[in-house]
């Protein structure tokens, strides 16, 4: 992912991408804190970048609402799942 940051930049839809994989490593590894915060990044570089009803911030979304669940904050993931 730092490489691609590096390369492309910090907005870029490949270094978005590798955030995104890399969550779900750590989510895989019960590294929870470490995969909401890349998810939260994610979605907030996507929201700013692309708005709030494209594709990616949607998945972002979804990735950062299941994310809330995994950890046990259910209050939080309903919310974010539910817009």
């Amino acid at each position: 992912m730092e490489t691609k940051r590096r390369l492309f930049g910090p907005e870029h839809p490949l270094t978005l991408k590798t955030m995104h994989m890399l969550a779900i490593v750590y989510d895989a590894q019960c590294k929870h804190a470490q995969a909401e915060a890349l998810d939260r990044q994610a979605l907030e570089i996507r929201r700013r970048v692309l708005g709030s009803e494209h594709p990616d911030t949607v998945n972002s979304m979804d990735a950062l609402g299941e994310e809330y669940i995994a950890e046990g904050k259910y209050a939080q993931g309903e919310k974010i799942l539910r817009i």
